[in-house]
């Protein structure tokens, strides 16, 4: 059985959303939620993908960096 995406996403990130929750509470328990109930990069919506970019600490507009995000299985 594989991790989850929240438990393999990159540590920086994590934190990103974390400092991101203060501002955006529900969009974040929201993002989080999401991360926690997939496996799979690719069982991710373009909407959720868009969300998780904007409020990590990722380079702008570059929603294929997506798959630089998590930690392998």
């Amino acid at each position: 059985m594989y991790k989850n995406l929240l438990s393999r996403l990159k540590t920086n990130h994590l934190e990103s959303l974390h400092r991101e929750e203060v501002k955006y509470p529900t969009v974040i328990k929201n993002i989080l939620t999401t991360l926690e109930e997939k496996e799979f990069i690719s069982e991710l919506t373009i909407s959720e993908v868009i969300d998780i970019i904007n409020h990590c600490d990722c380079p702008i507009d570059d929603y294929n960096y997506i798959w630089e995000m998590f930690n392998d299985k």
